[in-house]
This record gives C-alpha cells, sequence and structure tokens, in this order.
C-alpha cells in the first residue's frame, strides 16, 4: 500500500506502509459441496486413452479462519484400474463460488498409488 507523502511544495513522495487492519476484516464462513459421490475419475494420457480410474469416495475439508486463513481438502478414494509402475496419476479440479464463479483450479499429482 502507498501512502502520500509531501516532500516540499508541489512535490509529492509516496512510502510504502503496511495496513494492519485487513487482518480484522471479517472473513466469511466456507460450505464445501462435491457432486454425487462416489464417482470415478478416468485418467487419461496423451493420445486420450484411459491409463488409470480412480475411485473418488469422500471429500472433506477443515477451514481454519485464525491468522491466516487457509482451506484443507481432503479427496478419499482408491485406484481401481491402471498400471502400478506409473511414476503418478493426475486429476484436475476446479473451486466455484456460491455464484458460479471460479475462483481457483488446478492439478493434482498422486504419487506413488497402487490398483486394489
Amino acid at each position: 500500500m502507498l501512502q502520500p507523502k509531501a516532500n516540499k511544495e508541489n512535490v509529492v513522495a509516496f512510502e510504502e506502509v503496511n495496513c494492519s487492519a485487513l487482518y480484522c476484516l471479517p472473513i466469511s464462513d466456507v460450505t464445501l459441496s462435491s457432486d454425487s459421490l462416489p464417482t470415478t475419475i478416468n485418467v487419461k494420457g496423451y493420445d486420450g486413452s484411459i491409463e488409470s480410474k480412480i475411485q473418488i469416495e469422500d471429500v472433506s475439508y477443515v477451514y481454519d479462519k485464525s491468522i491466516s486463513p487457509q482451506l484443507k481438502i481432503t479427496i478419499s478414494g482408491t485406484k481401481t484400474y491402471g498400471a502400478n509402475s506409473s511414476s503418478y496419476d493426475m486429476i484436475g479440479y476446479k473451486l466455484y463460488d456460491s455464484k458460479g464463479y471460479l475462483v481457483d483450479s488446478g492439478n493434482i499429482y498422486l504419487s506413488s498409488l497402487k490398483e486394489r
């Protein structure tokens, strides 16, 4: 944040300052919902073929609103198909707010999954 500071007549410089009030702003509660579970995710290779299948059985979360708010999401599931020798499986995710706006997206890399 920049704060104006007058040095001389007709000359204004800016100093960087911290805004401690930012930590006092109210933080909304979070409710995370996932579509019908269990569901199976097909992990596809570069050529479009299915390399593995992961059955997602549960999604849970912990929301900590203390000093630095954090949302930790845990996804539980089982690899039902695929080579045990693969170095990792990857699934993409998207998080939307209550109005349908995309707020985060990315990939989750799952290493050492073995078929059951």
